[in-house]
């Protein structure tokens, strides 16, 4: 069993209430806004983590962030 330290995403404290917006979260996972916006047109399917329209504003609950980052472990 490997004794290397691999940091993982649930180390990341989160804000007690609210929503990220896609800023926070590119921060929170280590890509480009831009890159969230490609994750979220059509043509990719649903690659990217969830995220909520409130009104025209994209905002993304962090722990949906977490859970998306976890999916991806590759072993």
């Amino acid at each position: 069993m490997s004794t290397a330290h691999r940091p993982h995403a649930h180390h990341v404290t989160l804000p007690a209430t609210g929503y990220y917006t896609p800023r926070q979260a590119a921060e929170l996972l280590g890509v480009s806004v831009h890159t969230l916006e490609k994750w979220r047109r059509r043509d990719y399917d649903g690659i990217g983590p969830r995220y909520r329209l409130h009104g025209r504003h994209v905002r993304y609950d962090p722990r949906d962030l977490l859970e998306w980052s976890e999916s991806r472990v590759v072993a």
